[in-house]
């Protein structure tokens, strides 16, 4: 059996070191299947094709990290030097949610966004802001709005409300 040291020391002269896992989104199957559907279905695509397509997407940014380590490089001396901190807060972490539309020549309007995104909520955005989107930005008022397949953009809505 070899000492643990040993082995430690023979995994860093490969460069194999103790890090921070990396975040990758996860692709179900189903949700792969989709992806590839949706790349089959532009793959002729031109630029001028592009230039009619809306995208949007919303996105949630920590103000402070949530959980788990934050790994820095430092010296025992400098445990509480301020670039070797990392802030806390007592009652859990703090976020913000942003919803935009970007388009080949324009950018919507970032829109922050209080709370979880419901499906009614994203229809309201969709009405107010991508619609004057088209107005302002394509003059025949033609254009290909896309989105990601969160579950909230896939929900029937009607005039009387969103449901599954």
């Amino acid at each position: 059996m070899f000492p643990s040291k040993t082995v430690r020391r023979e995994l860093h002269r490969s460069n194999i070191h103790s890090r921070v896992q990396t975040a990758k989104p996860l692709i179900t199957g189903n949700n792969g299947k989709r992806r590839k559907r949706w790349c089959d279905d532009h793959e002729t695509w031109t630029s001028d094709d592009w230039k009619y397509v809306i995208r949007s997407d919303e996105s949630s940014f920590m103000l402070f990290p949530a959980s788990g380590w934050v790994y820095v490089g430092r010296t025992p001396k400098k445990t509480y030097n301020p670039e070797c901190l990392v802030p806390t807060l007592k009652h859990g972490a703090r976020s913000v949610m942003m919803w935009v539309a970007i388009a080949w020549y324009s950018v919507g309007p970032i829109i922050f966004l209080i709370s979880r995104i419901t499906a009614s909520d994203y229809v309201d955005i969709i009405g107010d802001q991508v619609h004057s989107m088209v107005q302002r930005s394509f003059p025949k008022n033609v254009a290909d709005f896309q989105d990601d397949i969160s579950p909230i953009h896939s929900q029937k809505c009607s005039v009387f409300g969103c449901g599954a």
